[in-house]
């Protein structure tokens, strides 16, 4: 299953089994409630994903689109636009720092 997000759309994944995330196009940010270890994948990266956890996909950019491909089964993916200001402004916080990071080279470790 193919999903893309536009700028400020993220997505809610409830996986039923293992499932395999590949960054198709943009950057994906991924993270759970449950684990304090954020993903980052860039184009071309992939990531295998708990059957356990809740994960909250996003794009990374404020401007950019981010296309991603689900392979497994996964029990539910709801997609949702951020509407909090208070929230879309400590993300694009987060963000810039993602971004910053990333253009630094410290991804390729």
């Amino acid at each position: 299953m193919q999903i893309t997000l536009q700028p400020r759309e993220g997505a809610t994944m409830a996986p039923g089994l293992p499932v395999r995330i590949r960054c198709l196009a943009g950057v994906l940010w991924i993270t759970s409630h449950h684990n304090s270890v954020d993903r980052v994948l860039k184009a071309g990266d992939s990531a295998e994903l708990s059957a356990t956890q809740r994960q909250y996909l996003s794009s990374v950019g404020r401007h950019e689109a981010v296309s991603f491909e689900v392979s497994g089964p996964a029990a539910s993916i709801s997609v949702h636009r951020s509407g909090a200001a208070g929230a879309r402004s400590s993300r694009d916080g987060l963000r810039a720092w993602l971004l910053r990071w990333l253009a630094s080279g410290a991804a390729a470790v």
